[in-house]
């Protein structure tokens, strides 16, 4: 569900209402060129579980280790 709140901007910076925030703990803010993302800082334990992963960690392993030696040219 995604919800559109407006948010004041201030001398200070922006204001964000706390209601928007008090779900998700302690938070991150990530700059881009085009937009500014505020997260939960831990993103794994909030949806822990909510996503079923189609491979072994080993195997993710082994492929990041290939496209390293690709991209080396090796």
């Amino acid at each position: 569900m995604t919800t559109l709140t407006t948010v004041q901007v201030t001398e200070q910076g922006i204001f964000v209402p706390r209601q928007l925030l008090r779900n998700l703990g302690e938070v991150e803010v990530v700059q881009h060129r085009d937009y500014v993302l505020i997260k939960p800082k831990n993103m794994t334990a909030r949806f822990k579980g909510f996503v079923h992963p189609q491979v072994t960690v080993e195997a993710l392993h082994e492929d990041y280790e290939e496209s390293l030696l690709e991209g080396a040219g090796l």
